[in-house]
């Protein structure tokens, strides 16, 4: 699997997509997440989830990583000056990426491209793959949010960890895992656990995302909540390069 994922490397096969993140209170993009993509097929792959967990176990994903970086700053940088000041891209990282030696330097590089349009980089940990907490884990967060990263908790509420990292990583931003949003009309637990999560952000000051928002019902009940950051195919699904810019743009 490691060489099938390799050559579709050098084969230039994947590609970043682009979910926009959505202000409800003023109706606007502010943000978007990238997502890996392959615009071909590549043989034994079915899903991203699986295409993440062989990079991850074959020693392979901060190259993955890298690459969507550098193509998210390509095709956004070519528009910059048209995104609004503090629109935030996330990419989503594992520990791997993370501790990879390389890693300081690709969050530099990328901030680069958009530091004169005030454009942020957010870095988003998932409990899918749990980091663990070590002072040299802790330095290299530090030095990154030196260098304007923001961190965000992705799939909050889904693991064992969030609320230790939110105790011990210097997070901003907490995503309200879909699952929890897709009960809130039919699951009293799902709701007290959206409402525990916000009034817990409010307190850190940090700002809570709600992933997977469907339809009308569901933006206007989590911000009745006070969640105004939302995503999810109510917006928008997750678009490539051209179709995330002409979306905007409209």
């Amino acid at each position: 699997m490691t060489n099938i994922i390799k050559k579709a490397i050098a084969d230039d096969v994947f590609v970043p997509y682009f979910q926009p993140i959505v202000c409800m209170e003023e109706r606007t993009c502010v943000g978007c997440e990238t997502l890996i993509r392959w615009d071909r097929p590549v043989p034994g792959i079915t899903s991203t989830e699986q295409l993440i967990a062989e990079a991850v176990d074959h020693g392979i994903i901060f190259q993955l990583t890298e690459i969507m970086m550098e193509k998210t700053a390509s095709i956004l940088g070519a528009v910059k000056s048209k995104l609004p000041s503090d629109f935030y891209i996330s990419i989503n990282v594992t520990p791997s990426c993370i501790l990879d030696v390389q890693f300081e330097d690709a969050c530099s590089k990328f901030i680069r491209h958009f530091e004169d349009e005030n454009i942020k980089l957010v870095v988003e940990l998932t409990e899918q793959y749990p980091l663990l907490v070590t002072d040299k884990t802790l330095s290299l967060l530090n030095r990154i949010k030196k260098l304007g990263v923001h961190i965000a908790l992705d799939d909050f509420g889904m693991g064992y960890n969030g609320y230790d990292y939110l105790r011990c990583i210097p997070v901003d931003i907490i995503k309200i895992d879909k699952t929890f949003v897709h009960h809130i009309h039919d699951d009293n637990i799902s709701k007290y656990i959206i409402d525990s999560i916000s009034s817990l952000a409010d307190k850190l000051d940090m700002r809570v995302i709600a992933e997977g928002v469907e339809n009308e019902r569901d933006a206007f009940y989590l911000y009745g909540k006070g969640i105004s950051y939302m995503q999810g195919y109510y917006f928008s699904r997750a678009l490539c390069g051209n179709e995330f810019i002409d979306w905007w743009l409209k």
